[in-house]
């Protein structure tokens, strides 16, 4: 594979643009051969609902049987396979990632992902978004000398996923976290508060071979985190899983040292001390090729931060706005609770810029939040990470950035609108 790149702007659903594709690539090759074909999207395009005619209807797979469709092209491929293999010596393979996150995606608003998520759930390759960084492992190999006989294979990339499990028993609107890698099928459960409601999750997947749980994983140390790891480990499938968290966190195994960190499978997993809620709240920073992700706990919550318990607004203003401000911006954050409709309503008292308001639209249109939105999110949409607001510190009468802090989260403590939980 040569350097030279051509670009060609043809639709690949009309016939007579075929020959000027295939023209370019023979035009850039050095060998007069053509060594990978690589068709990576299906063709689509929209109209007025006035406009639209049958034809055009039926040619957009995604507004009829999508699904159907891309089983049967997994199945095409088997017979192209067979054919072109025995009449022209062509290997013809499938790679399914399920979504994928370039950059028309990144370019999505929140409610338009938020609309892709049971596509996102019933990926085969786990429920995930994956990274273009996902697919060129899988697909480069197939031009070297030992793969090149390889054909007929469907490859599905896998890597790190996550799956919530709402704790939503009485009153209570706590997450636990699975996180999951893959290839190894190695596995943390995060704050596991109610065992009741996290151990049949945890045993289905066991038992279906899905996951080997390596160990329990602590935000910090308040009942409704860790007050259920002994509980858990009573069930013979968990006895003896280690657990890792803060210094006081119930059965507590092993503290991490700030910036230290552990693997899951090839996840990489640091530990940020973020002291202020309790003095041993640690956030979770997890990174793979496919991504990167955050837990923090009572720390950090879409909108809005926990309350001082343990510490001091400048504890919290460094948890918040030095060391997870330092976190890249498109790392996901998944918080503890679901507090953001709570949040945003402080938020808009406070803040009445865009990126609040599509907050607020968010949170009022959807049950849960978590992993819906980014570090750089929070920049922008979280009052307490915008301390040099000039809206926010007229607000609070303050220009220091701690100031600012103590007296947000004292606005917040009294503001108590129709039917807002204690946060």
């Amino acid at each position: 594979m040569g350097s030279k790149v051509k670009v060609v702007h043809a639709n690949v659903a009309v016939l007579a643009d075929l020959k000027e594709i295939i023209d370019a690539a023979l035009a850039v090759s050095e060998t007069g051969n053509i060594d990978l074909l690589v068709h990576n999207a299906a063709t689509g395009d929209d109209c007025f609902l006035e406009d639209l005619t049958e034809d055009f209807y039926q040619a957009q797979t995604d507004q009829t049987v999508y699904a159907g469709t891309k089983a049967a092209l997994e199945g095409l491929y088997k017979v192209w396979a067979t054919e072109l293999g025995q009449k022209f010596d062509i290997t013809v393979n499938c790679v399914s990632p399920g979504p994928v996150a370039t950059d028309m995606w990144s370019e999505c608003e929140p409610e338009a992902i938020a609309d892709f998520q049971p596509i996102i759930d019933a990926t085969p390759a786990g429920p995930r978004v994956g990274a273009v960084t996902d697919i060129v492992p899988v697909v480069a190999p197939l031009l070297s000398r030992p793969l090149r006989s390889l054909t007929a294979s469907l490859a599905l990339t896998r890597a790190m996923h996550i799956q919530s499990i709402p704790m939503w028993t009485g009153s209570s609107d706590n997450y636990a976290y699975l996180v999951i890698d893959d290839k190894s099928k190695d596995a943390v459960i995060i704050d596991p508060a109610n065992p009741d409601e996290v151990a049949p999750v945890l045993k289905e997947q066991i038992s279906s071979g899905k996951i080997n749980l390596t160990a329990i994983v602590n935000t910090h140390h308040h009942w409704d985190h860790a007050g259920g790891n002994k509980k858990l480990l009573a069930h013979s499938e968990f006895k003896g899983k280690p657990i890792i968290g803060g210094k006081d966190c119930e059965g507590v195994t092993r503290t991490p040292k700030n910036g230290e960190g552990f693997k899951i499978g090839d996840i990489a997993v640091k530990a940020l001390y973020t002291p202020c809620h309790t003095q041993d709240s640690i956030c979770w920073f997890m990174e793979d090729s496919t991504g990167k992700v955050i837990f923090t706990g009572d720390t950090l919550f879409h909108g809005g931060c926990g309350r001082f318990f343990e510490g001091t607004p400048e504890e919290m203003d460094t948890a918040l706005n030095k060391t997870l401000a330092a976190v890249p911006d498109d790392t996901k954050v998944y918080p503890g609770h679901e507090y953001t409709k709570a949040n945003v309503k402080f938020a808009m008292s406070v803040l009445q810029s865009e990126p609040v308001k599509k907050l607020h639209t968010f949170a009022e249109n959807n049950k849960e939040t978590q992993g819906k939105f980014t570090i750089g999110d929070e920049k922008k949409h979280n009052v307490f990470m915008r301390m040099d607001d000039p809206e926010i510190q007229k607000a609070t009468g303050k220009t220091d950035p701690v100031e600012v802090m103590a007296k947000l989260r004292e606005m917040k403590n009294n503001f108590k609108p129709p039917s807002e939980s204690k946060i």
